[in-house]
């Protein structure tokens, strides 16, 4: 394989490497956000109950959360949101799997290789 050949199969793989990286970024975004509408909507549950049983607590939730009964009228999502997430996983994986033996192969020996095998094994 000529250098050119194999400095345009690096940067090609790299290029790949970035982009799963990237998705794998926003993947870690949604979970989070999954899980603090998990916990907010706990929190809501709990101050819903709280000023069934006090009364007069709601006029204070009501200085501190606005609307805070809003949250009745959307859909708990977060199961559905998080197998969606656990299938994008799964196909960011099987993508890594494919891409890193290539990626290994070409850059083999380099610095960038060592620190892709460091990062193949901690996979």
């Amino acid at each position: 394989m000529s250098k050119t050949t194999t400095t345009e199969t690096q940067n090609r793989l790299f290029s790949e490497a970035d982009d799963l990286s990237f998705k794998l970024g926003g993947l870690l975004n949604i979970v989070k956000l999954a899980a603090f509408a998990t916990e907010a909507r706990r929190t809501l549950n709990s101050f819903d109950a709280l000023a069934r049983v006090l009364p007069e607590v709601e006029d204070n939730i009501l200085k501190f959360v606005s609307s805070p009964t809003h949250w009745k009228h959307m859909d708990d999502n977060a199961g559905e949101v998080l197998e969606h997430i656990a299938n994008e996983l799964e196909s960011t994986r099987d993508e890594l799997d494919a891409t890193l033996p290539e990626l290994k192969r070409e850059t083999a020996g380099s610095a960038g290789g060592k620190t892709i095998e460091r990062a193949c094994h901690a996979i």
